[in-house]
Protein backbone atom coordinates (compact mmCIF):
# COMPACT_ATOMS: atom_id res chain seq x y z
CA UNK A 1 0.00 0.00 0.00
CA UNK A 2 3.10 2.73 0.54
CA UNK A 3 4.32 2.03 -3.21
CA UNK A 4 2.02 3.44 -5.94
CA UNK A 5 2.41 2.73 -9.71
CA UNK A 6 3.81 6.40 -9.69
CA UNK A 7 6.40 5.87 -7.23
CA UNK A 8 7.43 2.40 -8.99
CA UNK A 9 8.18 4.31 -12.23
CA UNK A 10 9.97 6.84 -10.18
CA UNK A 11 12.09 4.00 -8.75
CA UNK A 12 12.55 2.27 -12.50
CA UNK A 13 13.70 5.64 -14.02
CA UNK A 14 16.32 5.67 -10.89
CA UNK A 15 17.70 2.39 -10.73
CA UNK A 16 17.27 0.61 -14.33
CA UNK A 17 19.81 3.02 -15.50
CA UNK A 18 22.05 2.12 -13.17
CA UNK A 19 21.80 -1.14 -13.73
CA UNK A 20 22.62 -0.83 -17.31
CA UNK A 21 25.92 0.62 -16.55
CA UNK A 22 26.72 -2.42 -14.05
CA UNK A 23 26.64 0.19 -11.38
CA UNK A 24 25.05 -2.39 -8.87
CA UNK A 25 26.46 -0.79 -5.72
CA UNK A 26 24.90 2.99 -6.37
CA UNK A 27 21.67 1.03 -7.70
CA UNK A 28 21.31 -0.56 -4.30
CA UNK A 29 21.68 2.25 -2.70
CA UNK A 30 19.37 4.07 -4.87
CA UNK A 31 16.76 1.57 -4.26
CA UNK A 32 17.03 1.41 -0.55
CA UNK A 33 17.03 5.48 -0.22
CA UNK A 34 13.83 5.50 -2.48
CA UNK A 35 12.01 2.59 -0.49
CA UNK A 36 12.63 4.47 2.57
CA UNK A 37 11.37 7.61 1.76
CA UNK A 38 8.36 5.98 0.56
CA UNK A 39 7.88 4.38 3.85
CA UNK A 40 8.86 7.18 5.90
CA UNK A 41 5.89 8.95 3.94
CA UNK A 42 3.26 6.64 4.04
CA UNK A 43 3.97 6.53 8.10
CA UNK A 44 4.17 10.02 8.41
CA UNK A 45 1.38 10.83 6.52
CA UNK A 46 -0.90 7.82 6.31
CA UNK A 47 -0.87 7.91 2.62
CA UNK A 48 1.53 6.76 0.08
CA UNK A 49 3.70 9.33 -2.44
CA UNK A 50 1.49 9.60 -5.74
CA UNK A 51 1.50 12.09 -8.64
CA UNK A 52 -0.89 14.73 -6.63
CA UNK A 53 1.34 14.72 -3.66
CA UNK A 54 4.66 14.69 -4.47
CA UNK A 55 7.10 17.67 -4.45
CA UNK A 56 9.65 17.71 -7.56
CA UNK A 57 12.60 19.79 -8.18
CA UNK A 58 11.04 22.26 -10.11
CA UNK A 59 8.58 23.26 -7.50
CA UNK A 60 10.86 23.26 -4.55
CA UNK A 61 12.97 25.59 -6.62
CA UNK A 62 9.99 27.79 -7.13
CA UNK A 63 9.16 27.93 -3.36
CA UNK A 64 12.44 28.76 -2.33
CA UNK A 65 13.55 31.62 -4.90
CA UNK A 66 10.25 33.31 -5.00
CA UNK A 67 10.58 34.36 -1.72
CA UNK A 68 14.22 35.03 -2.10
CA UNK A 69 13.88 37.15 -4.91
CA UNK A 70 11.02 39.59 -3.12
CA UNK A 71 13.52 39.77 -0.77
CA UNK A 72 16.40 41.09 -2.93
CA UNK A 73 14.19 43.33 -4.55
CA UNK A 74 13.53 44.78 -0.55
CA UNK A 75 17.07 44.85 0.05
CA UNK A 76 18.26 46.51 -2.96
CA UNK A 77 15.13 49.47 -2.76
CA UNK A 78 16.30 49.95 1.23
CA UNK A 79 19.86 49.90 0.29
CA UNK A 80 19.20 52.73 -2.57
CA UNK A 81 17.57 54.76 -0.01
CA UNK A 82 20.48 54.75 1.82
CA UNK A 83 21.89 58.25 1.19
CA UNK A 84 23.05 59.58 4.94
CA UNK A 85 25.39 56.68 5.77
CA UNK A 86 28.39 58.43 6.16
CA UNK A 87 31.85 56.82 7.61
CA UNK A 88 33.20 57.17 11.10
CA UNK A 89 36.56 57.58 11.50
CA UNK A 90 37.02 57.33 15.56
CA UNK A 91 35.01 54.82 18.14
CA UNK A 92 33.56 58.18 19.47
CA UNK A 93 32.01 59.21 16.67
CA UNK A 94 29.61 55.93 17.04
CA UNK A 95 28.64 57.32 20.81
CA UNK A 96 28.01 61.24 20.91
CA UNK A 97 28.88 62.23 24.48
CA UNK A 98 30.56 59.29 25.54
CA UNK A 99 33.94 60.73 26.77
CA UNK A 100 36.84 58.64 28.49
CA UNK A 101 37.97 59.97 31.72
CA UNK A 102 41.71 58.76 31.39
CA UNK A 103 42.88 57.39 27.82
CA UNK A 104 46.29 55.00 28.54
CA UNK A 105 48.12 52.21 26.88
CA UNK A 106 49.98 50.26 29.13
CA UNK A 107 52.63 47.58 27.44
CA UNK A 108 52.06 44.06 28.72
CA UNK A 109 54.43 41.64 26.74
CA UNK A 110 56.53 40.68 24.14
CA UNK A 111 55.91 37.44 22.75
CA UNK A 112 59.17 35.92 20.83
CA UNK A 113 59.21 32.63 18.98
CA UNK A 114 62.89 31.27 18.62
CA UNK A 115 63.71 28.78 15.67
CA UNK A 116 66.65 26.22 15.93
CA UNK A 117 68.52 26.81 12.43
CA UNK A 118 72.04 24.09 12.94
CA UNK A 119 74.61 25.42 10.47
CA UNK A 120 75.27 24.35 7.19
CA UNK A 121 77.92 21.94 6.68
CA UNK A 122 80.62 22.93 3.83
CA UNK A 123 80.77 20.51 1.51
CA UNK A 124 84.09 19.20 0.54
CA UNK A 125 84.36 18.83 -3.35
CA UNK A 126 87.17 16.73 -5.09
CA UNK A 127 86.68 18.99 -8.07
CA UNK A 128 86.06 17.16 -11.64
CA UNK A 129 82.77 15.70 -12.80
CA UNK A 130 80.54 12.93 -11.28
CA UNK A 131 77.84 10.89 -13.56
CA UNK A 132 74.40 9.63 -11.86
CA UNK A 133 72.89 6.25 -11.74
CA UNK A 134 71.48 6.82 -15.15
CA UNK A 135 74.73 7.49 -16.40
CA UNK A 136 74.33 11.23 -16.36
CA UNK A 137 76.45 14.48 -15.02
CA UNK A 138 75.09 17.01 -12.87
CA UNK A 139 71.99 17.13 -10.72
CA UNK A 140 68.42 16.11 -12.23
CA UNK A 141 66.09 18.41 -13.37
CA UNK A 142 67.99 20.80 -13.55
CA UNK A 143 69.65 22.92 -16.48
CA UNK A 144 72.70 22.59 -18.55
Amino acid sequence: TAFTDYRIEQQEDEIVPLLSDEEWEDAADTYIEMCDEALDYYADHGEPIDIDNDVELGDLLVAMLFPLGISAIICFVLYSQMKTAKRKTRADEYMPGFALRVKRDRYTHTTRERVYDPPKKESSSSGGSSTDSDGFGGSSGGSF
